[in-house]
């Protein structure tokens, strides 16, 4: 099917109520086609019936993209409402890679530090001097909050003038049933998304070098000067479980990297890329699970279905 504009494409999908893999060539905002609807539960015919025996945990939302042949083979809940917790950083990090400033120094104020005990960050202190370089590291690797809202800040003045630059790449990515709020998903009952928005999301990401350099680290060093000018580092470990080795990866696939986000409201999430033995791509995303070891075990079973034939 083709389309002319981005609102053609969202009063179909809105009108059908289907999954739909967005080509865009140029400036993004050039919409080639929508060239693969496919049902919101079960996708590829043949593949979903292949694994139709498989039992997932209640509740859960997932899906299966194989992006070497651009299409989704495994779907269930795709289009439910849900909300994303830290995935959500995915999202700040491709406006901060875009923007092109990552080498851009930024002063941490003292209102980019107020946090409640429960939320991770990095610690940054007011006065503390960082690249944007250095706060996507814990960013991504270590999910802080803190960086989400330093890069926030800087980029566009304030929380809801990024959350705006936010919700409108999400548009033009068309990821039509998502909802910015904040750029680290803190729970917010207005900050909401679906797990195919999140794979198209996700997948324009993937596309940026410095991006994949970031979700595929186990561990990472920030380095920034304190507010008196002496430099300072910061260790910190991924939140991946595959990564870090808290959870078994499947022997027969490459993991590249993903994000994980986890909140009360949001369950406990993750969205990867991995490669199978012949290099092809493939985004697998689990979403509202009820806890980690549940979330690990959902999305080995869901990576299980990919053979690399």
């Amino acid at each position: 099917a083709k389309y002319k504009n981005n609102d053609e494409v969202a009063k179909y999908i809105s009108s059908n109520n289907v999954n739909t893999l967005i080509d865009f060539k140029g400036s993004d905002k050039e919409l080639l086609s929508a060239n693969i609807p496919v049902s919101s539960v079960d996708t590829d015919k043949s593949f979903a019936q292949k694994y139709k025996s498989l039992k997932f945990s209640k509740n859960i939302t997932l899906d299966l993209l194989d992006l070497n042949n651009n299409s989704v083979l495994l779907s269930y809940n795709s289009r439910k409402k849900i909300y994303p917790a830290s995935t959500t950083k995915i999202m700040t990090a491709l406006l901060a890679i875009e923007s092109g400033k990552l080498d851009d120094v930024v002063t941490v104020k003292a209102s980019e530090t107020k946090f409640a005990w429960d939320e991770q960050v990095i610690g940054f202190k007011a006065g503390d001097k960082v690249t944007i370089r250095e706060l996507l590291k814990g960013l991504i690797v270590y999910s802080g909050n803190d960086a989400a809202v330093i890069i926030a800040d800087h980029l566009a003045g304030s929380v809801p003038a990024f959350s705006e630059k936010m919700n409108a790449r999400a548009k033009e990515l068309g990821a039509f049933n998502t909802h910015f709020i904040n750029p680290n998903g803190i729970h917010n009952p207005n900050h909401y998304t679906t797990a195919y928005d999140l794979c198209l999301i996700f997948n324009q990401c993937i596309k940026h070098e410095e991006f994949l350099n970031l979700v595929k680290l186990k561990n990472t060093r920030i380095s920034f000067k304190d507010k008196k000018g002496k430099v300072q580092a910061l260790d910190f470990h991924s939140t991946n479980y595959y990564l870090t080795g808290k959870a078994e990866f499947p022997t027969n696939l490459t993991i590249v990297g993903g994000k994980t986000g986890t909140t009360k409201a949001a369950g406990a999430c993750l969205i990867l890329l991995v490669k199978d033995k012949n290099g092809n791509n493939y985004i697998s995303i689990v979403m509202d699970s009820k806890d980690h070891e549940t979330l690990y075990q959902d999305m080995t079973k869901l990576l299980g279905c990919i053979k690399g034939d």
